[in-house]
């Protein structure tokens, strides 16, 4: 904890426990909150069941097997895995450093639970685009690791050179 998620004060002090983490309390704002206050994790319950979804999620498992690992409903443990994903996106280094080597890849479009307005017929799982090559049905991705290990990626509106340098802006540069 660094200091007040609210104000950015570092003039905290103990105020209490609840739901089993200590509370704090800023000085400047005199607001409380605990170490998961405007995370992405704030307000999940059942915290012992948390390192089963985790494992689950390493392992690559649905969301339906993941729920019945932790013993939880399928839908808890798919809004478990999106706020752990949203959890693991701000964790993307500030900016990389020594050789940095960049990748694309491309996946295709999904819209996976829109029922209505789809601007294409549906297909299964797995399936192919119509179209061979690039088309609009493919996001372009862009991941780039540097030989420390800190890797860093994004979506990119178009495949390039300004979508690709907004993407890496700052966290790329010149020198790498």
């Amino acid at each position: 904890m660094v200091g007040c998620p609210h104000c950015a004060n570092r003039e905290v002090v103990r105020w209490g426990a609840a739901s089993a983490l200590p509370r704090y309390r800023c000085t400047a704002c005199r607001r409380t909150f605990n170490a998961l206050t405007k995370t992405p994790l704030a307000h999940l319950r059942m915290k012992d069941k948390w390192t089963a979804q985790a494992a689950a999620m390493i392992e690559g498992v649905s969301a339906a097997k993941a729920a019945r690992r932790c013993g939880v409903h399928y839908t808890t443990a798919f809004r478990w895995r999106h706020r752990f994903l949203a959890s693991l996106a701000g964790d993307k280094p500030k900016a990389l450093t020594g050789i940095v080597e960049g990748e694309e890849t491309f996946i295709l479009e999904s819209f996976k639970s829109k029922r209505s307005d789809m601007p294409r017929k549906s297909r299964k799982r797995g399936s192919k685009s119509a179209k061979r090559g690039l088309s609009a049905e493919q996001i372009p991705v862009i991941v780039a690791r540097d030989r420390q290990g800190a890797t860093t990626d994004a979506v990119l509106a178009k495949l390039n050179r300004v979508s690709i340098a907004a993407a890496l802006g700052g966290v790329v540069t010149s020198a790498n």
